[in-house]
């Protein structure tokens, strides 16, 4: 996970790039509104992990490998093809279910996503990657007393304290959610995070604990929507430009710019009121997958740690 505090809608859920005109690359992921989310070129991981394959082709490891390194140019659904020739040849390897199970995550496919991120976790009980993912699927299907499970699963076996955070955050998240919210607080006052690191989720964290306030995490990043528009275009976070935004670029700008006005104003209407509310605003803002998705923004980008 990244080391520079950033929004939840960079770490949740980064949207599929897109960096080349429409029809060079692949479609991976189509929104409601119609704007398609194109993969990138390879520029040489893909082509040097198809070479290491090609000499030892029923090599699980190498297969995952590829299917990473097209993770990498978001050729997701390229990398799913690559996992599922990889189940063929070992039908029982957690680790492909784990990252097949990621990638349909990313191309918002919850139900397959769910199915083999399930298996993944009946074949490998310890595997903090499957826990994390299958957790967020959960979440973002409203199945929130489940997804707690699967984050407190993940939260007793983190890789490093990054993942950590990232785990208690999103466990805090379900918990309160689903009714929960004494053992919500009750989780974040054993403090299972005591290990500094320095993230969002390490930063949200602080947010719920009364650390800091809701001006502290929302960055000039959640309002890049309004400064994207100047000059007739929408853009992706990472100055990545959506094919056809000249197109529709007035009316996607709008809704943009409502949606980044409507969550900095929710969040300091309840900060006013009080430091609970502005808790529960920032919460309500930042912590719904679904929300995000619905606009145009999916998982973060990946990469090869357990948390890509």
């Amino acid at each position: 996970m990244g080391g520079k505090v950033r929004s939840i809608y960079g770490l949740v859920a980064a949207a599929v790039a897109v960096t080349a005109p429409a029809g060079a690359q692949s479609v991976q992921y189509r929104s409601a509104a119609g704007v398609e989310y194109r993969a990138q070129r390879d520029t040489g991981a893909i082509a040097r992990a198809e070479s290491a394959l090609a000499v030892d082709p029923r090599n699980v490891e190498r297969i995952i490998q590829l299917g990473l390194a097209q993770s990498g140019a978001r050729q997701f659904r390229e990398a799913i093809q690559t996992f599922t020739r990889g189940l063929t040849i070992a039908p029982t390897d957690a680790m492909l279910y784990r990252w097949r199970g990621h990638r349909y995550l990313s191309v918002r496919e919850f139900d397959r996503a769910l199915d083999d991120l399930t298996r993944g976790s009946r074949l490998d009980s310890t595997n903090y990657g499957i826990w994390y993912h299958l957790g967020i699927v959960r979440y973002a299907r409203g199945d929130f007393a489940a997804a707690a499970d699967a984050f407190a699963r993940a939260q007793r076996r983190p890789p490093d304290a990054a993942e950590l955070a990232g785990a208690t955050d999103w466990l805090w998240m379900a918990l309160s959610r689903a009714g929960r919210a004494a053992e919500a607080q009750a989780m974040l006052d054993r403090r299972p995070d005591s290990v500094a690191a320095a993230n969002a989720y390490a930063q949200r964290l602080r947010l719920y604990r009364g650390q800091v306030g809701p001006e502290d995490v929302i960055t000039a990043a959640d309002t890049g929507d309004v400064a994207g528009c100047r000059g007739g275009d929408a853009e992706l976070r990472g100055g990545q430009l959506v094919p056809g935004a000249r197109r529709h670029g007035a009316r996607a700008c709008l809704v943009r710019a409502l949606g980044a006005l409507r969550r900095l104003a929710r969040v300091r209407i309840h900060h006013v009121r009080s430091r609970a509310a502005a808790v529960a605003a920032a919460h309500e803002t930042m912590s719904d997958p679904r929300s995000a998705l619905a606009r145009g923004r999916g998982p973060r980008a990946p990469s090869t740690s357990q948390n890509s």
